[in-house]
C-alpha cells in the first residue's frame, strides 16, 4: 500500500503499478523533451544520429503498440509488461545517449 492511496477505502492491490506509472509519466516526459533537444542539437551540429534514430524508432513502436492495446482494451497482465518495456527504453536511453560521453564530441 502506498502513501498516495492510504485514505482510500477500496482495494489497494494495484497501487504500486499506479505509482510506477505516475513516475514513468514524469520520467518519460523529461526523457522525450531531452531527446528532442539532443536530436535538434545533433542535426544543427551535424553530429551522429545513430543512437537517437534507434531511440526514436523504439519510442515510435512503443506508442504504436500502446495505441493498439488501448483499442483492444487489454487487461492488467499487459500493463505490467508495458511498464517494463518503457523502463527498458528509458534505461537504454540513459546508458547509450545521456551518459555516453562520446556521443557529442
Amino acid at each position: 500500500m502506498t502513501a498516495l492511496f492510504l485514505e482510500s477505502q477500496a482495494s489497494n492491490d494495484n497501487d504500486l503499478i499506479l505509482l510506477i506509472g505516475l513516475v514513468q509519466l514524469v520520467v518519460g516526459f523529461v526523457q522525450l523533451l531531452g531527446a528532442f533537444i539532443r536530436t535538434v542539437y545533433a542535426l544543427v551540429k551535424k553530429k551522429s544520429l545513430t543512437n537517437l534514430i534507434y531511440y526514436w524508432l523504439a519510442v515510435f513502436c512503443y506508442f504504436i503498440v500502446l495505441y493498439v492495446v488501448c483499442e483492444i482494451n487489454a487487461r492488467s497482465n499487459f500493463v505490467v509488461w508495458w511498464l517494463g518495456a518503457a523502463w527498458i527504453i528509458a534505461i537504454w536511453y540513459w546508458g547509450k545517449i545521456v551518459f555516453n560521453n562520446q556521443s557529442y564530441k
